[in-house]
């Protein structure tokens, strides 16, 4: 594949379903990188980046994940992965040692049917990313981001609204 099939389909596809949501704040940035910027101050921004093998999804605080495949079917789920991440149903938590960041945490709310009929949500570790080197014996801290621009997916019923079929409105 190369950069121009995977940045003309992410600009088509999202396109479509960012019609529908003209309060939703993006920018369209050169080699067709489209960038969400933080809700707010405990909020990340979430940029979608094609390349010639795929599509990756970088955050501004060192948390990113590569989709690589068909074209179609990479932007749909690079589209999908930032809807998580522009949702307060997920958040990052970065881990600090030695007064630097050495490892983000993605985690996400999901349903969960318990066997006596109940209903519940709870948080599960999605993804790691992690620096090699990293001071050990430093001070350890942590932040936790988490944006709120869009309805989680457990608050409503856009599960489809990254699709092309149709947007949530």
């Amino acid at each position: 594949m190369n950069l121009a099939a995977y940045s003309a389909e992410l600009r088509a596809q999202a396109s479509r379903v960012l019609q529908g949501h003209p309060g939703l704040s993006h920018d369209w940035c050169a080699n067709g990188v489209l960038q969400f910027p933080a809700s707010s101050e405990q909020g990340f921004e979430v940029v979608l980046q094609p390349n010639t093998h795929g599509i990756t999804v970088f955050t501004s605080v060192g948390f990113h994940k590569h989709f690589k495949g068909p074209v179609p079917e990479v932007v749909q789920e690079a589209l999908g992965f930032a809807r998580d991440l522009l949702s307060p149903h997920t958040r990052l938590i970065e881990h600090w040692a030695g007064g630097g960041p050495y490892r983000w945490n993605l985690e996400r709310r999901r349903l969960v049917f318990r066997l006596d009929g109940r209903e519940e949500s709870e948080s599960e570790l999605v993804s790691i990313t992690c620096l090699v080197l990293w001071n050990f014996f430093g001070r350890r801290t942590e932040r936790i981001y988490q944006n709120a621009h869009l309805a989680g997916r457990l608050d409503d019923s856009h599960e489809s609204f990254w699709t092309t079929e149709g947007c949530a409105g």
